[in-house]
């Protein structure tokens, strides 16, 4: 299959949609470790952007890996000495994705 054409729009309705999916980025869940579970969810929202499987989990794998760096630079800069800039995240994507700091830890699919 041709690579998929992720454009803002479809983005923001996969991170609409992968907030009702707790179980694929909140490690407190108890299907958090479900592999059969987190696979059939993906494979759900495949079906819904018409494309494959492994396409969504990249994708699922890129907005959590680039937010946790995001997250990672504004509590740097927060607890970080001297100059006493705060960083302020300009990714597009990063306001929408603030459901998964509540997570005791964001990680990877």
């Amino acid at each position: 299959m041709s690579k998929f054409d992720w454009t803002k729009n479809k983005t923001k309705l996969l991170i609409s949609l992968l907030e009702k999916l707790p179980h694929l980025w909140d490690v407190s869940q108890a299907d958090y470790k479900n592999r059969s579970k987190r696979t059939a969810s993906i494979e759900q929202l495949a079906q819904q952007f018409n494309t494959d499987s492994g396409e969504v989990g990249r994708k699922l794998h890129n907005l959590m890996t680039q937010f946790n760096n995001e997250l990672r630079k504004t509590r740097k800069r927060k607890n970080g000495q001297g100059s006493g800039e705060v960083y302020i995240s300009k990714w597009e994507f990063f306001e929408a994705l603030q459901f998964m700091q509540s997570s005791s830890k964001c990680t990877e699919i």
